[in-house]
C-alpha cells in the first residue's frame, strides 16, 4: 500500500452527521486514520451519529466483518447509526448488530430481528411504544407514531415524522435529502433530532425554551427551527 493511499474517507452525510467510507481491508490503517480524524474534531464526531459506507469498497477484497468495524467505532465512543452499500446477504447480519440498512433492498424494519413490510400508502403508522434499542425506518413515506418513543430508540423517515406522544429517543426526518421534511411531537425530550442531515443533540434541545413542549421542527436554510404547536 502506498503512502498516498487511504483506508477511509470522512464526508457529510444525510444521516447525521458524517459517513465513514471503508476504502481498504486494512483495519489497522483504517483505525489509525480514524484516530487522526478524532484528534481534529473529537467532540463533533462523538456527538454525531455515523453512517458506515461500503459503496466504494473494492470488489476484489474480502468483505469486511461488520462486528469488527462496529467494535472499532465503539472503542472510540463513536455511535454508528446505519450501514450503506451492503449486499443482500449481509443485511441480516447488520440487523443482528442493531444497525439500520440504508439503501438496502429490505426497505423497512421495526427491530433488528423483526422486519416489517412497507405499506402501500404514503405513511407508516406505529401504534405502540418504540422501545430502547429499536429502530423504525419508513422508506419513501412519512412516519406516524401514536405512542412514546423511548430513550435509546430511533425513528427514521424519508418524509415527515409525527409523534403524538413524548419523543425521548432520536428522530431523523428527510434522511434521503428532503429538506422540506418536518418533525412534529407532543412532548420534546429528544436525544437527537435531524432533518436532511442537519441536527441538534440533547444538550442543545434541553436548553431550548420549548424543551418538554409540543413542537414543530423544520429546516430554515442550514438551521433547524423549533416552534410551538
Amino acid at each position: 500500500m502506498t503512502a498516498s493511499s487511504s483506508a477511509l474517507a470522512l464526508r457529510p452525510a444525510q444521516i447525521p452527521a458524517f459517513s465513514i467510507e471503508v476504502l481498504s481491508a486494512d483495519r489497522i490503517q483504517w483505525a489509525q486514520e480514524l484516530d487522526s480524524k478524532l484528534e481534529q474534531a473529537p467532540q463533533m464526531l462523538r456527538e454525531a451519529g455515523l453512517l458506515l459506507s461500503l459503496d466504494k469498497y473494492p470488489e476484489h477484497l474480502p468483505r469486511p466483518d461488520l462486528a469488527v468495524w462496529l467494535e472499532l467505532l465503539r472503542a472510540r465512543e463513536l455511535r454508528l447509526l446505519a450501514v450503506r452499500g451492503l449486499r443482500h446477504d449481509e443485511q441480516e447480519r447488520a440487523r443482528e448488530l442493531g444497525l439500520l440498512c440504508v439503501g438496502a433492498t429490505t426497505p423497512l424494519r421495526e427491530t433488528p430481528s423483526q422486519p416489517v413490510t412497507a405499506p402501500a400508502r404514503a405513511s407508516l403508522l406505529i401504534e405502540h411504544a418504540v422501545r430502547s434499542g429499536q429502530q423504525i425506518y419508513a422508506e419513501g413515506c412519512d412516519l406516524i407514531i401514536t405512542a412514546t418513543v423511548n430513550a435509546g430508540a430511533e425513528v427514521v423517515a424519508d418524509g415527515h415524522i409525527h409523534v403524538y406522544a413524548p419523543l425521548r429517543g432520536r428522530a431523523l426526518a428527510g434522511v434521503s435529502g428532503d429538506e422540506q421534511a418536518r418533525i412534529f411531537c407532543r412532548h420534546m425530550e429528544a436525544e437527537l433530532i435531524a432533518i436532511a442531515g442537519r441536527y441538534l443533540t440533547a444538550e442543545s434541545l434541553q436548553e431550548h425554551a420549548l424543551s418538554g413542549s409540543s413542537v414543530h421542527i423544520q429546516l430554515r436554510g442550514d438551521q433547524l427551527h423549533i416552534a410551538a404547536l
